[in-house]
């Protein structure tokens, strides 16, 4: 067994501004001792695999919850009608990546742990748990973070780890050619921003990471506004708007071109999107427009499905003056503190994560990009081919966080309850968690 600090249950938690990804680990020890009678079939279904909640807490003005203190939280969320989230109010325990309420995540975790998930006191006190913090994070931040693990929630053992590190991890489970390099780019691009982060032989290049403070938030932001002002007022349906923004929006590959597709034929590219009722939640992209649709109430979406998006590439565009996320890549591989000799091998091995991947046409235009912005005088220079290592890129996090626990790494980042009672952040430095 590699994780020879756990004795019980292993818990890996992605802890994402919009969602968090948590599920119980498995090491190498109990995959020998749960799948000796197991077929090919009956192997891979049995493979860990995390469940999704949001990382929110919403209060009910007029209505109590099954939640102490009337508070909504998990899959609750899902079940709330449209007519009530109007009266709403959520309160996210993340800002910009960095958790910031210390008591709303607890109040979070708590609830996904016992009525989620069913584990008693006794699970989590004998648990061994791997948690996602940005790079970066503030002394002051990272003790809270600590204190939430060993004092308040009373893991057996933890660390802290940044989510670039562990979408390094998956990768390398999925690859033996990167395994034993550990030489890679790794963008995280999720609802906070989008991270950029160089690996030289598995150590990241902390001077050369970038950071573009485009994300899922700042698109259905801007996408509230433009909805708001074309069609209905929804500057506070966050949760509507975001669900718009994931099934009607993709990435254009060419925007100039598809912007003028549009004023000359405004139905080229328009979807029609059908609001919810009193009874649902959210409403849905009508794919086949019948006539019974007609009863519903429709929003086309023409324009609205590109713009937003545009951002990940063209922030200027809303006034942030920074980089895209493409022009991000190229400034992080080109930085002094990486040798020339290794930028071929970078631009090869680009690993994307984060919920913005999954929009239609992003990884192509990613790629496209890339090329275009790679010097054509260097006969050196690769073609440039970004990929992900799962099917859905949301999770490729939680599943590194998973491989990490059969690396003997892992016991050199664990720290103990115990040892960090008696010596308190120290013990933490001690054990390769640093102030990142």
């Amino acid at each position: 067994l590699v994780v020879t600090k756990c004795n019980s249950m292993c818990l890996v938690l992605d802890n994402g501004s919009f969602d968090i990804k948590i599920g119980a680990g498995e090491t190498r020890r109990s995959k020998k001792r749960g799948r000796t009678q197991l077929n090919e079939e009956e192997e891979q279904a049995s493979k860990p695999t995390p469940r999704v909640f949001p990382n929110l807490v919403c209060k009910h003005k007029s209505r109590t919850s099954s939640t102490s203190g009337g508070l909504v939280m998990g899959s609750e969320i899902y079940r709330i009608q449209s007519a009530e989230l109007g009266a709403m109010q959520f309160k996210r325990p993340c800002e910009k990546g960095f958790m910031v309420d210390t008591d709303a995540q607890r109040y979070v975790w708590d609830y996904i742990l016992g009525s989620e998930m069913e584990w008693t006191l006794d699970n989590v006190h004998r648990t061994t748990a791997i948690i996602t913090a940005p790079y970066f994070t503030p002394k002051p931040l990272l003790r809270e973070w600590n204190e939430l693990l060993f004092e308040l929630m009373e893991f057996e053992h933890a660390t802290v780890l940044p989510a670039p590190y562990l979408c390094l991890k998956d990768g390398c489970s999925k690859s033996p050619t990167l395994a034993n390099s550990e030489t890679c780019i790794v963008v995280d691009s999720g609802f906070a921003g989008t991270t950029i982060v160089p690996f030289v032989t598995g150590s990241p290049m902390m001077s050369a990471i970038k950071r573009v403070a485009v994300g899922g938030k700042v698109m259905t932001n801007y996408l509230k506004e433009i909805i708001s002002f074309r069609h209905y007022n929804m500057l506070e349906e966050d949760h509507l708007v975001n669900h718009i923004k994931d099934s009607t929006c993709f990435v254009s590959q060419n925007f100039a071109a598809d912007m003028k597709r549009i004023r000359a034929n405004p139905a080229a590219l328009t979807a029609f999107y059908r609001l919810p009722t009193n009874e649902d939640n959210v409403g849905q992209l009508i794919k086949n427009f019948t006539q019974a649709d007609r009863d519903y109430q429709l929003m086309p979406l023409a324009q609205e499905r590109i713009v937003a998006t545009e951002l990940l590439f063209r922030p200027s565009d809303v006034g942030f003056k920074q980089m895209g996320i493409p022009e991000a890549i190229i400034a992080a591989i080109s930085h002094e503190s990486i040798s020339p000799d290794l930028r071929p091998i970078l631009l090869e091995n680009i690993l994307l994560c984060g919920g913005n991947v999954k929009l239609r046409g992003f990884i192509k235009r990613l790629n496209m990009e890339l090329n275009s912005l790679v010097d054509e005088n260097d006969k050196f220079a690769p073609e440039v081919k970004a990929k992900v290592t799962r099917d859905d890129p949301a999770l490729s996090v939680w599943h590194g966080g998973n491989a990490l626990l059969n690396d003997p790494e892992v016991s050199n980042l664990l720290v103990s309850r115990r040892d960090w009672d008696e010596s308190g952040m120290s013990a933490c430095s001690l054990s390769g968690i640093k102030e990142f």
